[in-house]
């Protein structure tokens, strides 16, 4: 697309990786906050500072791990990462589960199921060869 130019697909995979892991420690944090006074300013505080963290470990430091090599594929650290999420997601769905009581059964249902999904997304990610292939392409959808 041609957002970076002048990167290759190794950087929107190291964006996908980073992304889905803030993703899924933030819904697996999240039912800790339950019951709790949440205050809006700490929590955006608190997410602009991670996410200003990853930027710069990819954009301006380079210490991301790489999660992509053109001509040898995914990397050990890119499909590990997709595992480890899977386990994290997993563990958000647990502890969501453990809180039903505390959610409406409907938007449960729909969180878990959205939970579900992500972990299979995540799954078939391992899979792919390129990152402009079909198989990649049809995980979107």
């Amino acid at each position: 697309m041609g957002v970076f130019p002048g990167h290759g697909p190794n950087l929107a995979t190291q964006l996908w990786i980073a992304a889905r892991y803030l993703e899924s420690i933030s819904l697996l944090v999240a039912p800790l906050f339950l019951g709790r006074k949440i205050r809006p300013a700490v929590i955006w505080a608190s997410f602009f500072s991670i996410v200003a963290l990853i930027l710069g470990s990819i954009f301006y430091w380079k210490i991301f791990p790489d999660c992509y090599v053109e001509g040898i594929g995914l990397t050990a650290f890119k499909k590990v990462s997709e595992y480890i999420i899977c386990f994290i997601l997993i563990a958000a769905m647990a502890l969501l589960l453990k809180h039903r009581d505390e959610f409406d059964e409907h938007v449960l249902r729909l969180v878990v199921l959205a939970i579900v999904c992500t972990v299979f997304r995540e799954l078939a990610f391992t899979f792919y060869i390129s990152v402009y292939g079909l198989s990649n392409l049809m995980v979107i959808f």
